[in-house]
């Protein structure tokens, strides 16, 4: 299968995994990397016994249509199991170039994703 395309990192308090993207770019024409990151999203959202999925985007340096549809997808996947997405750390402005800011729920970084979420599950964060 490859490598991965993330790293994951549960945060139990807040019910929540993080995802973020290894660094790179994730452009439409790499087509094998895109599939990996298609499976490994699919994976996690079966696996996972989370409300909350963060998905970081921090390290991406440019991204095209096909990843914002492998994001879009995750999301319908998790909403159809009551599950949430939240999107953050798009450094390069695609997500609301694309008009899906809030459809993917982008939240500016990591630190303000978290807040949401916690604040879903009645969680005060200190």
């Amino acid at each position: 299968m490859g490598q991965t395309t993330c790293y994951v990192r549960l945060i139990p308090d807040a019910q929540t995994l993080l995802i973020s993207l290894k660094p790179g770019t994730y452009g439409s024409l790499e087509t094998a990397l895109l599939d990996r990151l298609s499976a490994e999203l699919t994976s996690l959202r079966r696996s996972a016994a989370v409300d909350d999925f963060i998905v970081d985007l921090t390290g991406v340096t440019l991204g095209g249509s096909r990843l914002l549809s492998c994001l879009v997808t995750f999301r319908e996947e998790l909403l159809i199991v009551g599950k949430r997405l939240i999107v953050c750390g798009d450094e390069v402005g695609l997500i609301e170039h694309a008009g899906l800011a809030d459809l993917l729920n982008l939240q500016a970084n990591f630190g303000v994703a978290l807040m949401q979420c916690a604040a879903g599950q009645g969680l005060v964060m200190i």
